[in-house]
């Protein structure tokens, strides 16, 4: 346990290593097997940060005025956590099979584990500070501050997806913006089609009668 926990830290000290552009990224990355699959422990890692954030932002949406309230979906608990679970796995390894076809694409399959690795705690690196601020903004009654987190979480997922194919895929700045621009537009479609199908099944959130 104590050597998963360090491998974890290194992995993500390298990441961050390799999106500052420090040289010597490469030669401490473990681009072996083990490296790639061990990255993927990113996603369960990153679960309870992303699920404070959503419950942190779906506070500072009912605190907004009605008429310029979005529509929210009422769910019981366990199966709203399990649906956001879902999207977010489906988005993150559906991301990750985009960036590998691009990848076969565009001739740069040899820099794939890099950019696997990158991706993978790239994520969990952004989300846990965001989660943290937003939480901290709704326990200051600073709810507004919750969709500035959101919006710092969204910039900073950028930055990271830039570096990361830019300088551990070695793709230039045109195909890193074209593939930035289809992850997005992937997940946008994923999230859509969810909200459609789930507000077939459920009824809207009523806040008076919570």
């Amino acid at each position: 346990m104590d050597n998963l926990s360090h491998s974890v830290r290194t992995d993500i000290s390298t990441v961050l290593a390799m999106v500052s552009a420090k040289e010597n990224w490469r030669t401490r990355m473990d681009l072996s097997a083990d490296g790639v699959f061990r990255s993927f422990l990113a996603i369960p890692l990153s679960f309870p940060f992303f699920l404070l954030f959503d419950k942190a932002l779906v506070r500072a949406v009912l605190a907004m005025p009605a008429e310029q309230r979005p529509e929210l979906i009422e769910t019981p608990f366990l199966v709203g956590e399990i649906i956001q679970l879902a999207i977010i796995i489906t988005v993150w390894l559906g991301s990750l099979w985009l960036l590998a076809l691009f990848a076969k694409r565009l001739h740069w399959d040899r820099h794939i584990a890099p950019v696997i690795i990158g991706f993978n705690w790239s994520m969990l690196i952004v989300q846990l500070p965001v989660s943290f601020l937003a939480v901290a903004m709704v326990s200051l009654d600073k709810l507004q501050g919750v969709v500035t987190a959101a919006f710092l979480g969204f910039a900073l997922q950028l930055f990271f997806r830039f570096r990361v194919l830019h300088i551990g895929g070695g793709v230039k700045t045109g195909s890193v913006l074209m593939m930035l621009i289809f992850l997005e537009l992937f997940s946008i479609s994923v999230r859509l089609v969810s909200s459609g199908l789930l507000s077939s099944i459920f009824p809207a959130f009523e806040p008076a009668a919570a």
